[in-house]
């Protein structure tokens, strides 16, 4: 039986009788190679391979000189243009993204800061990382406080011809934004770091938004608005004021029980010297309707609710008010917390003895 096993057909024989030379040649070859490679010489010699490396190497230096060259150049984030990203490799949204980022968050103070970029990954930093260049920390702080130092706040509605030369470049703009101001009144004001960060078209849609239309002569036709009264519409009707600071004003009178004069309209948020000014002389008020607190019928809460009065004034209100069934003006000014400014105020809105 294991005779059968060996047997084999003459083509088998054949097959493995070739087989095994093959591995003997291979053998052969492989611990025979050593030798040859000893033995065996260059066709050129040793000084004329190190000559072709040398030039080969500096072949490619060239070529890498010449694709930086015109590739890449030194820049500085904080004033390259759109068109000089784009030159350097940038796509139309790098770049504005680059560009809204410096002008929404600020300057940039590290080469790291160009990660916060959108589209900006850490491949493409890389990349372009040898190539960034910032001034000096002690420069750029430098440059930072004077900014501070001259920084001022822009009114809008009161502007020279310095304004338009100073901080807006096209010509295009400064006629539009002209136009738009000679015809409309901005309700708010703008640092002139922030102005000077804004391209003109932002600029002039930001004053478009933030603006009301002008009427000529409104004040001089429009009938007097009485102020304890007026509803958020009337409100409306003043120069500069609109639905926000409106709905402010009258959530604000009904904090303080009603206005005894028209110049407590200047504490509500976001009304202006500018805008009181320009509305002032259609005001009026009726200081008879203002609500005054019984101070033996109110809570500490509602005390505190009062605009006048922070939460150290209303206990000692609430204090005396439970001590003495009634409260004099003396009793007041006798009052650590509130001083005599405070009860100048405060005496519009307490009823006191006479």
């Amino acid at each position: 039986m294991w005779k059968d096993f060996f047997y084999y057909t003459r083509s088998e024989r054949r097959g493995i009788v070739m087989l095994i030379l093959l591995i003997l040649i291979l053998l052969v070859l492989r611990f025979s190679m050593p030798f040859w490679a000893v033995n065996s010489k260059l066709s050129f010699s040793d000084e004329e391979f190190v000559v072709r490396v040398q030039e080969l190497n500096e072949e490619l230096k060239s070529l890498n000189a010449d694709q930086s060259k015109d590739s890449f150049f030194v820049f500085n984030p904080n004033i390259v243009s759109a068109e000089e990203l784009k030159l350097l490799g940038f796509s139309n949204y790098q770049a504005k993204s680059l560009i809204g980022y410096r002008n929404k968050i600020g300057l940039f103070n590290s080469k790291d800061d160009l990660l916060r970029v959108y589209g900006i990954d850490s491949v493409f930093f890389v990349k372009y990382v040898n190539y960034i260049k910032l001034p000096p920390k002690d420069v750029r702080s430098q440059s930072l406080s004077k900014d501070k130092i001259k920084e001022v706040w822009i009114n809008f509605n009161r502007l020279d011809t310095l304004f338009y030369f100073d901080y807006i470049s096209s010509s295009l703009y400064k006629e539009k934004i002209a136009e738009l101001l000679a015809t409309r009144y901005v309700n708010k004001k703008l640092t002139s770091s922030v102005v000077r960060r804004m391209s003109d078209d932002r600029l002039f849609l930001w004053l478009k938004e933030n603006s009301v239309k002008k009427q000529s002569s409104y004040r001089y036709t429009r009938k007097s608005i009485e102020i304890n009264s007026a509803d958020t519409t009337q409100f409306k009707q003043l120069i500069g004021i609109g639905s926000v600071l409106s709905k402010r004003i009258v959530k604000y009178r009904n904090l303080l029980g009603g206005f005894y004069t028209i110049e407590q309209i200047k504490e509500v948020y976001g009304v202006s010297q500018e805008v009181y000014e320009e509305n002032k002389e259609v005001l009026v008020v009726d200081s008879c309707v203002v609500r005054k607190m019984q101070l033996e019928k109110v809570t500490v809460k509602q005390l505190e609710k009062h605009p006048y009065l922070n939460r150290t004034q209303a206990k000692e209100l609430f204090n005396l008010a439970r001590k003495k069934l009634h409260v004099s003006t003396g009793d007041l000014q006798r009052l650590v917390s509130i001083s005599n400014h405070d009860l100048e105020k405060l005496r519009h809105y307490i009823s006191l003895p006479n």
